[in-house]
């Protein structure tokens, strides 16, 4: 069961990348000149940092890192959430379970 929430949850995550809508609309950039006079077209949350002494956004795959930290800990706190409402769906069909065979006495 779970497997498959995660599987739904990721598949909702790619799919408006893919669809037909033009790459600025689905991600916003920005232009960043350094001090150097190099110019980098960046999405707006990309952090841009000093390393060899040159100012330059982070390398992509911290970048990615990051993101899909954030995703993780998304997905922990939607399966915490899914299952509460599981809890909270059983309890309430086991209620009426009760009520049903008491009724029918």
């Amino acid at each position: 069961m779970r497997l498959h929430v995660i599987l739904i949850l990721l598949a909702s995550f790619f799919l408006p990348a893919a669809s037909a809508c033009a790459e600025e609309d689905v991600f916003q950039y920005k232009t960043v000149t350094t001090k150097e006079g190099l110019t980098f077209r960046v999405p707006e949350d990309m952090p841009i940092e000093i390393r060899g002494g040159i100012q330059t956004p982070i390398p992509f795959d911290e970048y990615m890192y990051g993101k899909f930290k954030k995703l993780e800990v998304r997905v922990v706190e939607m399966e915490k959430r899914l299952e509460r409402a599981e809890k909270a769906l059983l309890e309430v069909t086991q209620r009426r379970s009760a009520t049903k065979v008491l009724s029918a006495q």
